[in-house]
């Protein structure tokens, strides 16, 4: 009889991160974040845009954007109660990053979307 050991490798650094902030709707600081994989933040702030291209706070935003596409389709919460899921302080503000990212508004795209 063989028996086959399965051998998983460890998540890399990186892909803990963007574990982490999904599972915080995007809410992880950027020193939570370097403190999690045991580095000192400037350290972090450069492997971190080496790898993903960007700078942490814009995987950030996109992250919480995502989320509030996904809520305004899947859900009946309004524009606000969003915005405060996603740990913004006004409405506006989310409101205005949607716009930027997606090239309409919050209340247009849930229109659009269901």
């Amino acid at each position: 009889m063989q028996v086959i050991l399965e051998v998983s490798t460890p998540p890399s650094r990186m892909e803990k991160i963007y574990r982490a902030l999904l599972t915080t709707r995007g809410q992880l600081t950027q020193t939570e974040a370097a403190r999690l994989v045991y580095l000192s933040p400037s350290t972090f702030s450069h492997q971190f845009t080496k790898h993903a291209g960007k700078s942490f706070r814009a995987v950030r935003v996109e992250i919480k954007l995502q989320v509030a596409a996904k809520l305004l389709q899947q859900t009946n919460l309004s524009i606000p109660e969003i915005a405060r899921h996603l740990g913004y302080s006004e409405r506006y503000k989310l409101e205005r990053s949607f716009k930027q990212h997606y090239g309409i508004t919050p209340t247009e795209y849930r229109r659009t979307r269901r």
